[in-house]
């Protein structure tokens, strides 16, 4: 049947997305997070979408919801080993650094995906949970995809650069530092922007310009390993190519 990557370079099936929680707020800004199934139910959707070939993504935006997604996921790759099948845990790259946990993952190739315009939209309000520990998963050997994470509800994320800054600059919208020591390079925020994120999307075929791979990239209009950190949101985008072909170009002036 269908399995992850069908379809071409315009609309693919990417995988499965499950919400082992998700995240509401009370008139009082607390976060209020609730778990969605019951641990067997899990197991049984989790070992289905894995046999199938398709590519797991799980929201979890709590211990419990981590937990529980590692242990279905433990379950079916002992019926059912595959390797290589970056099966995603949506925001576990945003929570604290848990070594158990952070092991678990490794041993099985799970992908943490991480956040990181939590820290300027949410630390505010929500320091305890908006404060991606980058650095430490990095040093852990982990691909740590960047994602936006935005529908609406937070438009400046929409532009990848504003996310690599909060990668580097690690500052709230109120000017807040949040985990200095969590920083990454350039260089690292970059790849999670690219090459990481094509990577955990299984898109092999793009992410990188090198021999072989699609002709899909930006041209930018400055440098940004020239530029200041804080001028990175505002960097712009002069050209778009889509399989060597212009397909956008800024106006001049």
């Amino acid at each position: 049947g269908l399995e992850t990557g069908f379809g071409d370079t315009w609309l693919r099936l990417g995988g499965i997305k499950l919400f082992i929680d998700g995240a509401g707020h009370d008139l009082g800004h607390q976060t209020l997070v609730d778990l969605k199934w019951r641990q067997a139910d899990l197991d049984r959707e989790v070992e289905a979408a894995h046999r199938a070939g398709l590519q797991l993504m799980m929201h979890v935006q709590s211990a419990e919801a981590v937990d529980m997604g590692l242990l279905a996921l433990e379950r079916a790759l002992a019926r059912y080993p595959r390797a290589d099948h970056r099966h995603r845990l949506e925001h576990a790259g945003d929570l604290p650094v848990d070594e158990g946990r952070l092991s678990r993952m490794s041993a099985l190739g799970v992908v943490p995906v991480a956040t990181p315009q939590f820290i300027y939209s949410y630390g505010d309000a929500q320091p305890e949970a908006s404060q991606p520990p980058l650095r430490s998963l990095h040093e852990r050997g982990f691909r740590v995809p960047g994602n936006s994470d935005s529908t609406g509800t937070q438009p400046e994320a929409a532009n990848p650069f504003h996310s690599i800054w909060c990668a580097l600059a690690r500052q709230t919208k109120l000017g807040r530092g949040l985990l200095p020591d969590e920083r990454i390079s350039l260089d690292a925020a970059v790849r999670m922007f690219t090459a990481d994120a094509a990577w955990a999307c299984h898109l092999d075929d793009r992410g990188v310009l090198a021999p072989g791979k699609l002709a899909d990239l930006v041209v930018l209009g400055a440098d940004p390993w020239q530029a200041a950190v804080d001028d990175l949101p505002g960097i712009p985008v002069d050209q778009v190519w889509i399989g060597g072909e212009v397909r956008h170009e800024r106006a001049a002036g």
